[in-house]
C-alpha cells in the first residue's frame, strides 16, 4: 500500500529541515574551533617597531584619569615609538592632576604632552581633529578615558597592519 502524499511531502520536509540544521550546527562548532585557535604570529612586534600616537581625549574624569595614564604608560611598546596626547579639556581638577601626571612621566623619558585647547568646539571630535593636526607617527590609537588597555595591546594590534589590505582595526572589548 503506498504511502499517503501529504505524508510523503511532510516527510520529505522533515529530512531537509535536518539536513539544514546538521549543516549549521557543523558550521557553529567548526567557527568555535576557529575562534580558539591563536594567530600567534601577529603578536610579535618586528625589531623595527613602528611609531605609534596615543590620544588620549578627555573633560573632567578626574576620577579615571590617572588610571588611564598609567595603563597606557605600562604598554608593552618601545617607549622612543610611542607618543602619547592627552586631550584636556576639563575644567575641573583634572587639569592639575593630568599636568603632575605628564611631568611625572615626562622625567621617566616618555613622549608625553598635555594638550588643551582653548574652547570645546566639537567636544570629543573637535579634540581628536585638533590633535590629529599635529600627528606624524604612522599610526594612531585612541583609548576613551573609562578604557584601560591591556599591556598586550599593541604588539597585538600593531602587526596586523603589516598586511597592505588593512588600514583600520576597531577592538571589541566584552
Amino acid at each position: 500500500m503506498g504511502a499517503n502524499p501529504f505524508t510523503q511531502i511532510l516527510f520529505d520536509l522533515f529530512i531537509i529541515a535536518a539536513i539544514i540544521i546538521i549543516g549549521y550546527t557543523c558550521n557553529f562548532y567548526y567557527l568555535a574551533y576557529l575562534s580558539t585557535r591563536r594567530n600567534e604570529k601577529n603578536s610579535v612586534v618586528p625589531m623595527d617597531a613602528p611609531s605609534v600616537t596615543i590620544q588620549l581625549p578627555i573633560y573632567n574624569e578626574k576620577y579615571v584619569a590617572a588610571r588611564l595614564v598609567n595603563a597606557v604608560c605600562a604598554l608593552d611598546y618601545p617607549k622612543d615609538k610611542m607618543r602619547i596626547m592627552i586631550l584636556d579639556d576639563s575644567d575641573d581638577a583634572t587639569v592639575k592632576l593630568l599636568e603632575d601626571l605628564v611631568n611625572d612621566y615626562k622625567s621617566k623619558g616618555y613622549m608625553i604632552e598635555h594638550v588643551r585647547r582653548g574652547t570645546r568646539r566639537g567636544y570629543k571630535a573637535g579634540a581628536l581633529h585638533h590633535a590629529m593636526k599635529t600627528t606624524d607617527t604612522e599610526f594612531v590609537a585612541i583609548f576613551d578615558a573609562d578604557f584601560i588597555p591591556p599591556t598586550w595591546f599593541l604588539k597585538r594590534a600593531v602587526p596586523y597592519f603589516s598586511k597592505s589590505k588593512i588600514g583600520l582595526i576597531q577592538c571589541r572589548w566584552g
